[in-house]
C-alpha cells in the first residue's frame, strides 16, 4: 500500500544508523523485513532445546528438524534477501543442517536400540566429518565469489566516476572555448 511505503520511507529515514541491519532485505512483505529478528529467536529456541531437553536427543533432534524445515519454507516462499548470493549462503547452510540432522537422528535410533554396529557408527561419523569441510570451503568459496563481485562492483563505479570526470572536464572545456568566442574582447 501507498500508506505501508510511506511509513517506511520514514522508518528508514529515522533510522539510517542502523541501516545495516535490514539493507540487505527485501521489503515487499513485513515477514521479509523481520528475517534477523527470526534468525535470531530460532537460535535462541535451538539453545533452550540444548539446554531444557539434554537428556531428550531424539526430542531436540526432531523439534531442531521441524525448525529446520520451518526455515526452508519460510526461505522459499518469502525469500527475505535482495541478493541471490544470500539466499543461496542461507540455503547452503540450511541444508547442511538438515543433512546433519538426519544424520544425528540416525545415531541417536541406533544409540537407544542399542545397536552394536560399527561400521554404521563410523560410515555416519565420517560422513559428518566431510560434511563439516563443506561447509567450511562452502562458506570459504560463497565468501571469494562475493568479494570478486564487490571488487568488480568497486570497479564499475570507480570506472563510471572516471568516465563522468572526463565528460565535466570536456564540458568545462567546451564552455570555456564558447565563452571566448562570445566574449565582446572578440569582436
Amino acid at each position: 500500500d501507498k500508506e505501508d511505503k510511506e511509513i517506511l520511507t520514514r522508518c528508514q529515514e529515522t533510522n539510517k544508523g542502523v541501516k545495516l541491519f535490514y539493507y540487505d532485505f527485501r521489503d515487499t512483505y513485513k515477514i521479509q523485513q523481520y528475517f534477523l529478528i527470526i534468525l535470531t529467536a530460532r537460535d535462541l529456541v535451538f539453545n533452550l532445546i540444548l539446554t531444557l531437553l539434554f537428556d531428550h536427543p531424539l526430542v531436540q533432534l526432531i523439534i531442531f528438524l521441524i525448525m529446520n524445515l520451518a526455515m526452508f519454507a519460510y526461505l522459499f516462499l518469502r525469500n527475505p534477501f535482495k541478493d541471490i548470493f544470500n539466499f543461496i549462503q542461507q540455503v547452503f547452510y540450511e541444508a547442511l543442517l538438515f543433512v546433519a540432522l538426519i544424520v544425528l537422528i540416525i545415531l541417536v535410533r541406533l544409540d537407544l536400540n542399542d545397536s552394536t554396529n560399527e561400521n554404521s557408527r563410523d560410515t555416519l561419523g565420517k560422513f559428518l566429518i566431510y560434511e563439516t569441510m563443506i561447509f567450511t570451503y562452502g562458506t570459504l568459496f560463497i565468501t571469494g565469489i562475493k568479494i570478486l563481485f564487490m571488487i568488480y562492483e568497486m570497479y564499475k563505479a570507480h570506472k563510471a566516476k572516471k568516465a563522468l570526470q572526463a565528460k565535466q572536464a570536456q564540458e568545462k572545456v567546451q564552455i570555456k572555448y564558447l565563452d571566448t568566442e562570445t566574449s565582446p574582447c572578440n569582436k
